[in-house]
């Protein structure tokens, strides 16, 4: 038997032992009622996905894939029309609304526009789910000053959001978000707001969080970057079905499905640059063409000295046409796109030479 996506992981010894899931979506669908004389609108189909408890799980998919239904439905602000999910063991769509402003409290929220009330200060915005589960003052002050320097906001404590920066509110609702205690945190487009160099802090705060607390996160984005950078998992949704799911290193490098290969192309360098693409060729020229490598690099790989051990080993000369170099869930991994003589007659020991050196090489065409 199978076990659900998710819910392997490898002990010491190397073999794969079972994983306590989290969060378990099992044959969920979605399906909005039509309005005003229109269609209904299927936003999820038979989704079956597991979270494994204590993991990172990263949900990417393009604009109306169903990424925002699929976080809703974690919290019951939305119900399946279909299929069950479970939050550490209870099953949530059988849940009356006071079961599940229970549940609620084990399940914090980060949102893409931080979501703070102006009137409160970063202490206020960060007590108020305790104050509304009607703690004392001692206890909300006791929980909320440690967030706060979790979160490095100690010396913000009474300034208000308008005297924040983005990267501030943001981490003000993460600490809101733990608030509570929860054993889940959903993460819905929490850095698509920030510039660069917060997103990476907050990023490095998340994946802090998940290390020393322990939280299960599920986040959903369409920012590559966020996922290569803290996620363990990523499921690939599209057109409201998941289509790909898997290591985020498997999954990046490897794409098994078009629409994720589609997705990932521009991030993995797999995408070749305009003026490559308009010349290539299937057929070699007949004199004085290239033929067009792209040479994959990964792991301990991608450290390989290539283009002068293909100079030294066959004579040829090697013309870098494209190329990038990466890190993906904190593996080196990175692509080159060569020409080669295409009538030099080595074409053949070259990929074999390469496949030698455990690189993947693949002849995408010829050019003029």
């Amino acid at each position: 038997m199978n076990a659900p996506l998710g819910s392997l992981a490898l002990n010491s010894s190397g073999s794969a032992t079972a994983v306590q899931p989290m969060i378990v979506f099992d044959g969920v669908g979605k399906i909005y009622p039509a309005r005003r004389g229109g269609l209904a609108v299927k936003a999820l189909d038979n989704i079956s996905l597991t979270v494994a408890r204590g993991s990172i799980l990263g949900v990417i998919g393009r604009s109306g894939a169903g990424k925002s239904t699929l976080i809703r439905l974690v919290n019951g602000l939305e119900k399946p029309s279909t299929g069950r999910i479970n939050v550490d063991g209870r099953d949530i769509t059988r849940l009356g609304e006071k079961d599940l402003r229970q549940i609620r409290r084990s399940i914090g929220m980060v949102f893409q526009h931080f979501n703070l009330l102006s009137s409160r200060t970063v202490f206020g915005n960060v007590a108020l789910p305790l104050e509304i589960a009607g703690r004392s003052k001692a206890e909300i002050k006791a929980r909320v000053e440690p967030l706060l320097a979790l979160v490095g906001l100690t010396d913000k404590r009474d300034r208000y959001p308008a005297e924040l920066s983005g990267g501030q509110k943001q981490r003000v609702g993460i600490a809101r978000a733990l608030a509570t205690e929860p054993k889940v945190l959903l993460s819905d487009e929490a850095t698509s707001a920030l510039d660069p160099e917060t997103t990476l802090s907050i990023l490095d705060l998340l994946a802090r969080i998940n290390s020393e607390l322990g939280l299960t996160i599920l986040m959903i984005t369409h920012e590559m970057a966020v996922i290569r950078r803290i996620a363990h998992r990523v499921a690939v949704l599209d057109q409201g079905r998941v289509v790909e799911c898997g290591d985020v290193f498997d999954v990046f490098t490897h794409p098994r499905h078009p629409a994720t290969a589609s997705f990932l192309a521009n991030e993995t360098g797999r995408a070749l640059p305009r003026f490559i693409a308009e010349r290539l060729r299937d057929s070699a020229p007949p004199v004085g063409g290239q033929a067009v490598f792209r040479i994959v690099f990964q792991g301990i790989g991608a450290e390989t000295p290539v283009l002068s051990q293909l100079t030294r080993q066959f004579g040829v000369d090697v013309n870098i046409l494209a190329g990038s170099a990466d890190e993906v869930a904190g593996r080196p991994f990175g692509t080159l796109v060569v020409g080669l003589p295409a009538n030099s007659g080595r074409l053949a020991l070259v990929q074999n030479f390469l496949a030698e050196l455990g690189l993947e090489a693949e002849v995408l065409g010829y050019v003029a």
